[in-house]
């Protein structure tokens, strides 16, 4: 049955009346009236008021505090808590999508899906944006902080939902959050991904193992037990150390995978090892560790805006 949209004389709601319909009572206040039509109704008419309403349902339900703002408890994300959180947020922002995936089906073309996807996607991610620009101190962990809600919480839960616009939602708010941070460039990933990381991350310096296997060191060698030793000896005691170290676990796994992806594996990670490693070990060894901090920090920067911005 196809409807139009009319407005009661008396109390001037929109009510959804069938085409054929002449004679209507208003279900808010009980006004009875004839309605007037000058030209043909249409189902199209109808079925984008349905739209409208269903996406306006999917913003209303994208709970600023539950969604968007990160939880700040570390306790969050650890090898036997983050199962449940993530749990729980999807429970958060289900609701949000389904009502989106309501306004996603009543889309008329594809064209239209496209639009909704990259409107939704954005307001998402420019949220996510807008609160972490008002944040004035700590910027480094506040930083962390957003970038690791974004890939371990609302890129996973839109990815876990399984919908058809799950992967291209995803990716939008993954590329509006890399042009907006080029230096902090994002990947998407799925629980699964982020919670096999937790079984792996005490034992590698992913990119250093990545350059050392390349150049057939074993696990245990020299190169890789001394950027353990400074990891785990100094980095994590400095200021917004722990921090810095957790991201790069986030992260780390996608820039390897996008490096082992491509036919420049080889010249990659030579690469790395002369124009970095190489010379952050000479730091270590000389003990000048904030120099190798920055040093490496700059590597990580480099690698996430050549293997991820745009990548995926």
């Amino acid at each position: 049955m196809a409807f139009t949209l009319e407005k009661c004389p008396r109390c001037g709601e929109e009510l959804q009346v069938p085409e054929k319909l002449e004679n209507v009572i208003c279900m808010f206040c009980g006004e009875s009236f004839i309605v007037k039509r000058d030209k043909k109704p249409t189902k199209v008419a109808a079925d984008e008021q349905s739209l409208i309403n269903a996406m306006n349902r999917a913003y209303k339900n994208l709970d600023i505090h539950a969604i968007i703002i990160p939880q700040k408890d570390a306790d969050v994300f650890t090898k036997i808590t983050y199962p449940p959180s993530f749990e729980k947020y999807c429970e958060y922002f289900k609701a949000s999508l389904d009502h989106f995936n309501e306004a996603f089906n009543l889309c008329p073309d594809t064209f239209k899906k496209e639009e909704i996807i990259n409107e939704f996607g954005e307001y998402i991610a420019n949220e996510i944006i807008k609160q972490l620009s008002g944040i004035k101190r700590k910027k480094m962990d506040a930083e962390f902080l957003y970038t690791r809600h974004i890939v371990a919480f609302v890129v996973p839960a839109i990815l876990q939902y399984g919908a058809e616009f799950s992967d291209m939602l995803a990716q939008n708010i993954i590329d509006v959050w890399n042009s907006k941070y080029p230096k902090h460039s994002l990947a998407p990933a799925t629980f699964e991904q982020i919670n096999e990381g937790f079984k792996r991350k005490g034992k590698f310096c992913f990119i250093t193992t990545a350059v050392c296997q390349c150049m057939n060191k074993p696990d245990d060698c020299y190169e890789l037990n001394s950027f353990r030793n400074f990891r785990d000896n100094w980095l994590n005691k400095q200021d917004g150390g722990q921090s810095q170290i957790a991201e790069y676990y986030l992260i780390a796994p996608f820039i390897i995978k996008q490096i082992d992806n491509s036919d420049l594996k080889s010249l990659e990670y030579n690469r790395i090892w002369k124009q970095y490693l190489s010379k952050c070990l000479c730091m270590i060894e000389n003990k000048r560790y904030s120099e190798c901090r920055n040093m490496y920090t700059d590597m990580v920067a480099d690698l996430r805006i050549k293997w991820l911005s745009n990548k995926m």
